[in-house]
């Protein structure tokens, strides 16, 4: 019973304790967790910000130099053709796969 309780015991109610027992000031668990809020609250900002610097508004509005190019898009028939689809900036000019994509817009966005 000795072998069950001590810290390399293998039973779950010591990996248990293991894992609530305060290391510092915080227990383990407490670090795991505010671990995984920050990683998920990282790819969650993340996908928020590819989705928007990805649509046609943002890349013919937020760049001086492709505001002439917004105005030439919305003439070409990319943008208005017989049967309605448009094809965006980001169909063609920016890669659709990770990590290319993260690399494009950080050399993009400096």
């Amino acid at each position: 019973m000795a072998e069950q309780n001590s810290p390399g015991g293998g039973s779950s109610k010591g990996l248990w304790r293991r894992l609530t027992t305060p290391s510092a000031t915080w227990s383990v668990l407490a670090l795991v967790i505010v671990g995984l809020v920050i990683g998920a609250g990282g790819v969650i900002a993340t996908q928020v910000m590819v989705a928007v610097t990805g649509t046609n508004d943002f890349c013919g509005g937020a760049c001086h130099s492709m505001q002439w190019v917004a105005q030439e898009y919305k003439q070409s028939i990319h943008y208005a053709n017989r049967t309605g689809v448009q094809a965006g900036c980001h169909d063609c000019h920016i890669p659709h796969t990770y990590p290319q994509l993260l690399w494009y817009k950080a050399k993009a966005g400096t």
